[in-house]
């Protein structure tokens, strides 16, 4: 095709047809290390679980399926010693805790 301009609507048909055939990445679940502490961890009857799941709130839900009673608790999770206040996606690579509420000081 060199020296020679493609008709628009040729162009036109091709970007249609790609875009058809175009997949977004679906995020597959990811199988982490999910750390569990106090009153969680006794619940859960083990210091840490393994679950699968691409974001925070993924977590949470599968963690409800898996620890009794954790629906009715307060708890907060931490990604890499950082309390994660909604939600964000997870590649697997991070350090994750469930941790139960804090009192003192």
């Amino acid at each position: 095709m060199r020296g020679k301009a493609m008709e628009p609507r040729a162009t036109l048909a091709r970007c249609a047809i790609a875009l058809t055939h175009h997949r977004p990445n679906v995020l597959e679940p990811i199988s982490m290390r999910i750390l569990l502490f106090g009153m969680i961890a006794e619940r859960a009857g083990a210091n840490e679980v393994q679950v699968d799941a691409t974001t925070v709130a993924a977590l949470r839900e599968a963690l409800i399926g898996r620890i009794p009673g954790l629906t009715g608790m307060r708890y907060a999770i931490a990604v890499d010693r950082r309390v994660v206040v909604g939600d964000q996606a997870l590649t697997g690579a991070e350090e994750v805790a469930v941790l139960p509420p804090f009192a003192g000081g």
